[in-house]
């Protein structure tokens, strides 16, 4: 048997107990788990998550309880914390969210105050100066109000024209020419391994020679590589999930240079990480680094590129190079 850890959490439905014990039962079912048994008479269903694939293994337990109208839904979570799951997400957590998902599909769930606070402090952070982001595409889960204000203190001249955001990993933002992963807030920094101050690395397009995305079935992990951080080649970056957050050197949520990303968190970021490989590429030409050298065609990059060569400030084999670059481009 797994070694378990046992969780609570509750959320609040406005309608009556009786409207509400028949849908948690096909909500637990919906959401995938096996074995769910209801007993009307004391208000409560299990139900267990025990896939023969996968590491996510438990068991949740409902209760619910009238209040007026509305009806108070007490969950206990019992899930495996021995596997690679629970060392990358809190297992309990997304027992939780499963269910609370499928139940906020039938039933009105009534917001905490907790929640209605954090709602309402990330949307003074992205609404302030909001002019600030105008040109930013934001990519992935809503940001959180940390992470866009080290975004802001770092460049409070440039916004970012990508902010790529992993839940519960960190963000990527790009720039002109350099871009930045910010691994902050309470949670994130956890799990970078920093609690209390987070971590934010800058990197010049210049010196990345690579992004490269590594996935497996239900997750992965985006690298950036330099000359500093090489590839992975050599690497199992799950290998050291189990342990302490800074006890393994391949762990992709302690590293400076990577950012976690599901599977279908990528596809959704594939159209500006493309982009972003594409000005990466660029930087390296001669004056890649000009800001606002969007508009400039290849065939004028070539250009300039000749006129170089001719004049002796490059040889052949870096025109050659740089020719190359620029037509894998298109």
């Amino acid at each position: 048997m797994p070694k378990t850890k046992e969780a609570q959490a509750a959320f609040r439905v406005d309608s009556p107990v009786t409207e509400v014990f028949p849908h948690v039962e096909t909500a637990l079912v919906e959401a995938g788990f096996k074995r769910v048994t209801a007993d009307a008479a004391r208000q409560k269903v299990n139900g267990e998550w025990k896939p023969l694939f996968g590491t996510l293994w438990g068991e949740l337990s409902v209760a619910l309880h009238p209040l007026g109208t509305t009806t108070s839904v007490m969950v206990t979570s019992r899930a495996a914390i021995d596997n690679i799951h629970a060392a990358t997400r809190d297992p309990n957590q997304r027992l939780f969210e499963l269910f609370r998902e499928k139940m906020s599909a039938k039933v009105r769930i009534v917001r905490s105050d907790a929640e209605r606070e954090r709602d309402k402090v990330q949307t003074a952070a992205l609404h302030a100066d909001e002019h600030f982001w105008d040109g930013t595409n934001f990519v992935g889960a809503k940001p959180s109000a940390a992470a866009l204000g080290v975004v802001r203190e770092m460049a409070p001249d440039e916004s970012p024209w990508l902010f790529l955001t992993s839940v519960g990993a960190g963000a990527l933002a790009a720039f002109g020419n350099y871009l930045v992963i910010v691994k902050t807030g309470v949670v994130v920094s956890f799990m970078a391994g920093s609690l209390g101050r987070g971590r934010t690395t800058m990197f010049a397009y210049p010196d990345i020679t690579a992004i490269e995305y590594n996935g497996q079935l239900m997750s992965g992990v985006l690298e950036i590589l330099t000359p500093s951080y090489q590839g992975t080649a050599n690497k199992d970056f799950w290998r050291g999930t189990t342990q302490s957050r800074n006890a393994n050197s391949d762990d992709p949520y302690t590293l400076s240079n990577t950012l976690p990303l599901s599977p279908s968190e990528y596809k959704q970021a594939l159209p500006r990480l493309n982009e972003l490989r594409g000005r990466i590429v660029r930087s390296k030409s001669p004056g890649g680094n000009d800001l606002g050298r969007g508009n400039i065609s290849v065939a004028d990059e070539i250009r300039k590129l000749k006129e170089l060569l001719d004049q002796g400030i490059v040889d052949q084999s870096e025109f050659d190079e740089g020719k190359k670059k620029l037509l894998s481009n298109l």
